[in-house]
């Protein structure tokens, strides 16, 4: 069984379809080419939401059976949590309350924290334009492929 909802997460009210297979618990973005879809938000993007597991647990296998269900499938309606507490698929080693940001595949990965010693004017502007890319904190430690609740904050 998935993990449940926390009950103060927001479900997102936009009439959105997946442009490829968006994993459960995967951070997803706006496809940028078509304003209509989402897809798995990969590192440095802008991140929409977090998709989380669809109510029925079996979906037809193409040939008049079922199988268990990984995700949501292209062209169906994922259901996208933009604040509140989530669930998160960790990509690398978390502490927690650690700050991450979106990284391949739709997982997140804890933010590299910038070193600005004699900071250019350039480098300041990437620090400040990279907070945007901000999920929040987790509340777990965890290691790779985890999964592990997060403060969403977009």
């Amino acid at each position: 069984m998935a993990l449940q909802d926390f009950n103060d997460a927001h479900e997102i009210a936009l009439d959105l379809t997946a442009s490829e297979v968006i994993p459960d618990y995967a951070v997803v973005m706006i496809d940028p080419a078509d304003s209509t879809k989402v897809k798995v938000c990969t590192a440095g993007s802008t991140p929409l939401g977090v998709s989380v597991p669809c109510e029925d647990e079996m979906m037809p296998d193409g040939n008049g059976g079922f199988v268990k269900r990984t995700g949501w499938q292209i062209d169906e309606s994922p259901t996208i949590l933009d604040s509140g507490s989530v669930w998160v698929k960790l990509a690398g080693n978390s502490a927690f309350q650690d700050i991450v940001v979106p990284a391949a595949n739709g997982a997140v990965a804890t933010e590299a924290a910038p070193t600005l010693t004699t900071p250019t004017s350039a480098e300041v502007a990437a620090a400040f334009a990279n907070l945007k890319l901000r999920l929040g904190k987790i509340y777990k430690a965890g290691k790779a492929g985890d999964i592990v609740p997060l403060k969403l904050k977009l």
